[in-house]
């Protein structure tokens, strides 16, 4: 999950919620997530669900999932190995390409493009039916009514976007200033964005500005970067990732992954309990410690001061991805096997259960969406896409 500011009382909270907890205002960060909550969640699984609808390969689709393609009209999502953020992305017709989402959260990354992929493919549905139907006064009305509802949409989009004070700028930019000053733009979701200043090898929060009172040269084409190399490579400089800067950190702190850590001699287990409260049996989140042969409750992901700098600053660097990495003679009993985590996946199952039972669609595996299914005899055109627009 991923924390956005409330537009109405400022508050920082969760983008998975569907109204502020503060002041009780609709979130409109909500709206951008699908309804289904087995949706796919990382990138693996959106491979999966893109493999198991039989869509045409990725060069026909113009999806490129998990991959990091440069050339024109592509969509796609991937982590990058360096920043460790996860980006999606569009290349437009001219090559240039315009970043839908840069950060740590991946579930949120994920869905964007996976709204994006269920919305191209019934387009192309709609496109094959309206080629196929043997009613020729319908033939000559569908693809009318197909190619304007493709120009009204960038067209509502733009005119979205500008009703919400978004435009190209609301993207995540590194920005420089007569190529000796870098800047970053975080957009928080307020009218105000949050800008941060790189002097001195270290990055420090300049302030919130408007739109409006943006230095043009800050916002001009030439002066802005989507990524950090080109700085680098273009003024020979070397920059560290805004995500790691520790002022940012403590300003925008997230939750870790799930699986164990490290801390000196002692060995942690963070568990990410997303919908502890939907299982009802509460929030099991946190921050677990193995001690005397057991594992117990230790702190919450933004308990800093039990942490310690260590943990809450850089997480990754403590982290072990399996039980086995730890020394044989520690004999380390997993915390999968901990009454804690029996608890959690019980009412994980129950709650799983009980989706199913009530969807319309009980298959396994991806199948309760199968109007994604794609036909082998279809035909995907991707020229038929607006690849001027930002999505």
């Amino acid at each position: 999950m991923a924390e956005v500011k409330c537009e109405y009382c400022g508050h920082l909270i969760d983008d998975s919620k569907e109204t502020c907890p503060f002041c009780s205002a609709p979130n409109p960060a909500y709206r951008r997530f699908s309804g289904d909550k087995r949706r796919p969640r990382t990138i693996e699984e959106l491979q999966e669900w893109y493999r198991a609808r039989n869509l045409p390969p990725e060069n026909v689709t113009r999806f490129f999932i998990g991959k990091d393609v440069r050339e024109p009209k592509a969509f796609g999502i991937y982590k990058d190995d360096w920043s460790g953020d996860f980006i999606v992305y569009k290349n437009k017709a001219n090559g240039e390409r315009a970043v839908r989402y840069e950060g740590k959260d991946e579930d949120y990354a994920v869905n964007e493009l996976y709204l994006k992929l269920k919305e191209e493919i019934l387009n192309q549905k709609a496109r094959n039916k309206a080629r196929r139907s043997p009613n020729k006064k319908r033939n000559l009305l569908q693809p009318l009514l197909y190619t304007i509802f493709m120009i009204m949409v960038p067209v509502l989009s733009v005119i979205g976007m500008s009703i919400d004070s978004s435009d190209s700028k609301k993207y995540n930019d590194y920005y420089t200033q007569d190529g000796k000053t870098v800047y970053y733009r975080y957009d928080n979701w307020s009218s105000d964005d949050e800008w941060w200043k790189y002097t001195d090898s270290s990055w420090s929060l300049y302030g919130y500005l408007p739109e409006e009172e943006t230095p043009e040269d800050w916002i001009i084409e030439e002066n802005s970067y989507y990524w950090l190399s080109d700085i680098e490579d273009k003024y020979s400089v070397q920059i560290a990732s805004l995500y790691d800067a520790r002022e940012y950190i403590d300003l925008h702190h997230y939750e870790p992954s799930d699986g164990y850590y490290t801390s000196g001699s002692d060995i942690f287990y963070y568990l990410n309990d997303y919908y502890g409260e939907d299982y009802g049996s509460g929030d099991k989140s946190g921050w677990y410690r193995y001690d005397d042969g057991n594992w117990s409750y230790y702190c919450g992901s933004e308990d800093k001061d039990i942490l310690g700098e260590d943990l809450w600053y850089s997480p990754d660097d403590h982290r072990e991805w399996n039980i086995s990495d730890f020394e044989s003679d520690q004999a380390i009993s997993p915390f999968t096997d901990s009454e804690t985590y029996h608890e959690y996946e019980a009412a994980k199952e129950s709650y799983d259960e009980y989706n199913q039972s009530n969807s319309s669609n009980n298959d396994s595996n991806w199948d309760w969406d199968n109007d994604y299914d794609w036909d082998s005899g279809d035909d995907w055109d991707y020229d038929s896409g607006d690849w001027d627009s930002d999505w």
